[in-house]
């Protein structure tokens, strides 16, 4: 779900690679989905917990995300 409350539901998986080596306490695993005519690829982040900052292990989903704006060309 975005900030503005939108969200898209995934229909197929179509690749997936297993989590990487552990780099600053973290680690990533890559799946490439697709949702309607549109193929992405999100992330799902493994957190290592941290007891002397007394964090658990966390796992959070992202995705590179760009935001385009076009211009509309005014009419003569």
């Amino acid at each position: 779900m975005w900030k503005d409350g939108r969200s898209f539901s995934v229909d197929e998986v179509i690749e997936s690679s297993g989590f990487g080596i552990m780099s600053r306490g973290r680690q990533s695993a890559r799946y490439r989905v697709r949702f309607g005519r549109h193929e992405t690829d999100l992330y799902l982040e493994r957190r290592a917990p941290d007891p002397a900052q007394g964090t658990e292990e966390r796992l959070m989903w992202w995705v590179y995300a760009y935001d385009v704006t076009k211009i509309r060309e005014a009419s003569c």
